[in-house]
């Protein structure tokens, strides 16, 4: 099951706190009606009879569209899309820029100072 893979590996990297359960419950949600989605149109098929006997999309096409679609807008709020991760990296190594630099301020020191060029 998805929460039992997800859980582990977020509470490792420090994502989640006790106020996540509810957007996490919905992500595993999400996860497994696309799982169930697939597995009807594997049996089925895409294609259905409409109500005047031509073929249209099976309705659980959409259903799994859907599911992906909610899914991976939880997952980017867990950081768990490479967009998600490149974004948080981003903004991580913007913090971290800012922080050097008021830091290196307040102290009066160059952060960037290579100790191996000056050797």
């Amino acid at each position: 099951m998805m929460w039992d893979e997800l859980v582990p590996i977020l509470s490792k990297a420090n994502v989640l706190s006790s106020v996540d359960g509810a957007a996490l419950t919905a992500l595993c949600i999400q996860w497994e009606r696309s799982v169930q989605a697939r597995a009807v149109l594997k049996r089925q098929g895409l294609f259905s009879l409409g109500s005047m006997g031509q073929l249209v999309e099976h309705p659980a096409v959409q259903t799994e569209r859907s599911a992906h679609l909610m899914f991976l807008r939880f997952a980017e709020q867990f950081g768990i899309t490479p967009v998600a991760r490149t974004r948080i990296a981003a903004a991580v190594a913007v913090a971290g820029a800012s922080m050097r630099g008021e830091l290196g301020a307040a102290l009066d020191l160059d952060l960037d100072y290579d100790v191996v060029d000056h050797v």
